[in-house]
């Protein structure tokens, strides 16, 4: 009996062996196969970083690329306003160098056009003429003006009514020939001209 219950002891301890090398084979195909199924998740992963990490080189260097056009562009503009703003600045000392006679020339023909019976004209003590040169012009005559110098005006004159005052000053004769000729001299300076 003894020998029996050794023989189903031994039946059972085989029995458990055999079940137990079955649950270690079935343990270590699921292990092969979850670290397969790992690694193919893991290279897929790596595959998508880099090309999201592609992807992200790629737009940073296209947003650089882009900064870089606009700042061209920027100091472009800036390089192109300096050159045109050169111009009229140009105009302002060649128009603050008249000579007497056109200085006379472009009073009289602003005075005949724009003046009013009564004003005042103040001329910049700059001014390249004496106030008895100006009160002896026609158009000054023919609207009974007043003349005299002021150190307030950086060149050019002033005409003073009771109601508004018209500014022939060198400053604003330019800044006004700017504003009707600021786009037609960039185009020229340019070549912008269609």
């Amino acid at each position: 009996m003894i020998e029996m219950n050794n023989e189903v002891i031994n039946a059972i301890i085989e029995k458990n062996d055999a079940e137990i090398a079955a649950i270690l084979e079935k343990a270590d195909e699921y292990a092969r196969e979850k670290r397969a199924a790992a690694t193919e998740s893991a290279k897929a992963e790596a595959e998508n970083s880099a090309r999201l990490a592609a992807a992200k080189a790629e737009d940073i260097k296209a947003k650089r690329s882009t900064a870089a056009r606009m700042e061209r562009a920027k100091m472009l503009l800036a390089a192109k306003r300096k050159a045109v703003a050169s111009v009229y600045e140009k105009l302002l000392a060649e128009v603050k160098k008249l000579d007497g006679k056109d200085f006379l020339a472009v009073v009289e023909a602003i005075t005949g056009k724009y003046g009013e019976k009564g004003q005042k004209m103040i001329l910049s003590a700059s001014a390249p003429v004496t106030e008895k040169q100006v009160a002896e012009l026609p158009a000054v005559k023919a609207k009974n003006m007043t003349v005299e110098k002021s150190d307030a005006l950086a060149g050019g004159f002033v005409l003073s009514g009771e109601t508004f005052d018209l500014d022939f000053t060198c400053a604003a004769i330019v800044e006004s020939v700017r504003e009707r000729t600021e786009k037609d001299v960039a185009d020229e300076m340019f070549g912008e001209k269609q």
